[in-house]
């Protein structure tokens, strides 16, 4: 199924039990293509910034990309890992807890178009899980996933799972 980019901060292609919020994310640092738009809600951590032991970084995967979340130095890259005629990018929300819930702080994207085989590496700025966040509590998670992408027409063609990851690198 196809939908336009533009139309989606984080896009939810095969994952329609995932709704969209009403209002939300600001975009942030993003890729051409990718607007000010609504970002999707995912089962985040009940409760707010307790240590957790985790990965330096999580990745999620589709037929023909991979993007993963870097936590030391807040990165996302983006793989092409197919010569299928899309770009691989990677659509992510940053949460942020504001003492009683986890709320969308901004979204924003990842963009590959530079063939298979490469990968790029986005470098952003997100608050840490222990350090005051806009919302004057702690807390910070990530919620992503990799898609494929077709730039002439700016549509996507599929998204794999969406994957989340505390920002505690």
């Amino acid at each position: 199924m196809k939908r336009s980019l533009t139309a989606l901060a984080l896009v939810v292609c095969a994952i329609s039990s995932i709704p969209a919020l009403a209002s939300g994310a600001s975009a942030g640092s993003s890729p051409a293509g990718v607007s000010k738009t609504s970002a999707i809600t995912v089962p985040l951590r009940a409760t707010g910034p307790a240590a957790s032991p985790a990965a330096d970084q999580v990745c999620a995967t589709v037929s023909g990309a991979e993007g993963c979340f870097v936590k030391y130095g807040d990165k996302f890259t983006a793989e092409d890992t197919a010569s299928d005629g899309y770009s691989a990018v990677v659509y992510w929300t940053n949460y942020l807890w504001d003492g009683s819930s986890w709320r969308p702080y901004r979204a924003g994207g990842c963009l590959n178009s530079a063939g298979a085989g490469t990968k790029i590496t986005c470098n952003f700025d997100f608050y840490e899980n222990t350090s005051t966040n806009a919302y004057g509590a702690k807390g910070s998670q990530l919620a992503f996933q990799a898609c494929t992408y077709d730039s002439p027409t700016d549509t996507v063609a599929s998204c794999g799972a969406v994957k989340t990851a505390v920002n505690d690198g």
